[in-house]
């Protein structure tokens, strides 16, 4: 199942270490994102030019989630988080580090949590349920 979820992204120089398990675990939840927003703040843009995220991104295409690629100007992680927002298409936004590993339902709990009660507006950190 699929549903209006933004994921968004900010890297930076972690090309070569988490980045590529940070979107395996997004693409490996039960409850499938919408999107992916990657916002790459690195000096050197090299992305589209390392085999294990062409991998991803076939990955994402096969399991119909869209993938938007935004270039940073190296202004730090608040910028990059802005840009996702502006960017976003979904009804709701998670926004995590490059450096997080997801458990496989983090976006099904989340998303479960925040539609129970339309009161919710936000749902971060530990949640526990009756």
């Amino acid at each position: 199942m699929k549903t209006k979820i933004t994921v968004s992204l900010p890297t930076r120089n972690r090309y070569y270490s988490t980045l590529s398990m940070s979107l395996t675990s997004i693409l490996n939840q039960t409850l499938l994102p919408y999107e992916i927003i990657l916002v790459d703040d690195n000096e050197k843009k090299e992305f589209f030019n390392i085999e294990i995220y062409k991998n991803l991104i076939s990955f994402m295409k096969l399991k119909g989630v869209k993938f938007s690629y935004y270039e940073g100007q190296s202004k730090g992680q608040v910028w990059a988080q802005q840009i996702a927002l502006e960017k976003c298409s979904s009804d709701f936004l998670l926004k995590i580090d490059d450096d997080n590993i997801l458990e496989s339902n983090v976006l099904e709990v989340l998303y479960n949590t925040i539609i129970k009660d339309e009161n919710t507006i936000a749902v971060s950190g530990l949640i526990f349920c009756c």
